[in-house]
């Protein structure tokens, strides 16, 4: 009524209800210049978004009306009434009904709601004029209410079929693809939170790696950056760290031993010059290995199976004490140097390191030793290590 259009106009009813939702009425005053601060004011608390920024009923609103008034010195007018009798004081205002006529008939509405028909030479007859067919407020209530449950019904497909069609725009486009998450580098947790995040299902495969720190993940399949579907089940494999000589139990065979060994990475190793007699296991079969279980080495190191000759043969008899039997010489290949000179300085020997390789690095690895593995050498002996 205040600048004789809509606060809101769009091509389409879904849009103007987005405005209704998302924006505030404009203010007047931006369409009939020369409306006071005070009515922007007004329209923009009357028609506040938020319910608690409104006035509280139609009461106060009118309070507001007449201090907006009273500030700004608007004269008091009366009410603009239409001629004839008042309509019946119940509350509601009622439409005018339009005054139906006959086409053949020459009427004209009176002030004072007659109607002048012509009746030919006869003169002419002054009858009642029509009243509209009031309705009563129960019914003009029930079709509002009626209106107002038609326009939400509306609504609320409009917005059910516009969010459906936008869902289906995307879930076809891009909404079913991913991309894949780097997380090489990153501890277990982290990363499999990261691929759930991703909406991807994580399965993890432990291995050895000589060159990552235990729990970190060094390799993800598919790789980082790649587009996959959701829900796709990525594979992430965590590194345990250097391969571990495995546990073989005394009396193993030598073929279940190597088994065990391969399947840690290993090299198996048998040297008939790591055999030993042993009362408890029989000949064949593997008495231990070396190193020792559970010692970490790089991937690929071998792993000698020290082997029973079975029960050591009786000694002849002899009056004579058997010499003292000298202690056989460890297995040091494959390790780094400080590792085979801290083994071999803690059995009593003396240790020389060989560096005449010219690309040896001084933590190098230890690839030959003299006396070699199970040699017989006594505390203090010195042991040479050709360390590349």
């Amino acid at each position: 009524m205040l600048t004789g259009q809509p606060p809101y106009t769009a091509d389409n009813p879904l849009s103007v209800a987005y405005r209704h939702v998302n924006e505030d009425v404009p203010p007047p005053s931006a369409l009939v210049p020369g409306l006071p601060p005070a009515v922007d004011e007004l329209v923009a608390r009357a028609t506040a978004r938020d319910p608690d920024g409104r006035p509280v009923d139609a009461e106060h609103l009118r309070r507001e009306l007449l201090a907006v008034a009273d500030r700004l010195g608007l004269p008091r007018t009366g009410v603009p009434r239409p001629p004839g009798p008042p309509p019946p004081d119940d509350g509601v205002t009622l439409p005018a009904g339009p005054r139906r006529v006959r086409p053949d008939a020459a009427a004209e509405a009176t002030p004072h709601g007659t109607r002048v028909q012509a009746r030919g030479a006869h003169g002419t007859a002054v009858t009642p004029a029509a009243e509209p067919e009031a309705l009563s407020r129960a019914e003009l209530g029930a079709q509002r209410r009626r209106g107002r449950r038609v326009f939400a019904l509306w609504m609320v497909l409009l917005v059910l079929l516009a969010a459906l069609a936008g869902t289906g725009a995307w879930w076809l486009g891009s909404g079913r693809w991913t991309t894949m998450p780097a997380v090489a580098g990153l501890d277990r947790e982290r990363a499999t939170a990261l691929i759930a995040e991703s909406d991807l299902t994580p399965t993890i495969t432990e291995r050895a790696e000589d060159d990552v720190a235990p729990d970190l993940v060094a390799e993800v399949t598919p790789a980082p950056e790649t587009r996959v579907l959701r829900g796709s089940t990525v594979t992430l494999f965590v590194s345990t760290g250097r391969p571990a000589v495995p546990d073989v139990p005394a009396g193993s065979a030598v073929a279940d031993a190597e088994a065990a060994i391969r399947e840690a990475g290993l090299t198996p190793v048998r040297s008939t010059g790591a055999d030993e007699y042993s009362s408890d296991v029989p000949a064949g079969a593997v008495i231990r290995t070396d190193p020792q279980p559970g010692t970490r080495v790089p991937g690929g190191s071998a792993v000698t199976l020290v082997t029973s000759r079975g029960a050591e043969p009786a000694p002849p008899p002899t009056t004579e004490a058997p010499p003292p039997s000298s202690p056989s010489m460890p297995f040091v290949i494959g390790m780094s140097t400080d590792e085979a000179e801290e083994l071999l300085e803690s059995q009593g020997y003396d240790v020389e390191i060989d560096r005449s390789f010219p690309f040896g690095r001084r933590d190098g690895r230890v690839v030959g030793q003299d006396p070699s593995a199970g040699d017989s050498a006594e505390p203090g002996d010195t042991v040479t290590l050709t360390v590349l």
